[in-house]
């Protein structure tokens, strides 16, 4: 019995392996984001380009 597939599994996720497939990967997170969750990426952001921006200046 253990080898019958259990249907309440989930489907196993999909991981793109070519450039265009992971930009519309990203694409479509980015647009099922919730505001909360785009406010973190945003500030992840900004974050990333001040250290950026730091490190430039030596």
């Amino acid at each position: 019995m253990a080898n019958q597939p259990n249907p309440d599994k989930a489907p196993a996720p999909f991981w793109p392996v070519i450039f265009a497939e992971v930009e519309e990967a990203q694409l479509k997170a980015s647009l099922a984001a919730t505001p909360a969750e785009r406010l973190v990426i945003a500030e992840e952001l900004l974050e990333f380009v001040r250290l950026a921006q730091q490190a430039r200046k030596g």
